[in-house]
């Protein structure tokens, strides 16, 4: 387990956090749509949650509720907020 701003999170969805935040700002800079790199950042993550490259090939999104999908709608969420 690590912390974040004295909140516990399990460490293997903390690549979640940054990837989530990167994806979101880089899809907001070019669509200048908060809505819409909220949308794209969340596809992406489900797509490529589990960190298999061979979901590039063979995709299999993650459509779940899981913990990794939730942690990236919790930072999509907060940079909404702050980008």
């Amino acid at each position: 387990m690590v912390e974040i701003e004295g909140v516990p999170y399990w460490t293997d969805a903390i690549g979640q956090i940054p990837f989530a935040l990167n994806e979101y700002r880089n899809v907001f800079e070019r669509s200048k749509n908060s809505e819409i790199a909220a949308g794209e950042t969340i596809d992406i993550g489900k797509k490529f949650g589990d960190g298999s490259l061979m979901n590039i090939i063979f995709p299999s999104p993650d459509y779940s509720n899981g913990y990794d999908n939730a942690m990236i709608v919790r930072a999509v969420n907060w940079a909404k907020k702050t980008i």
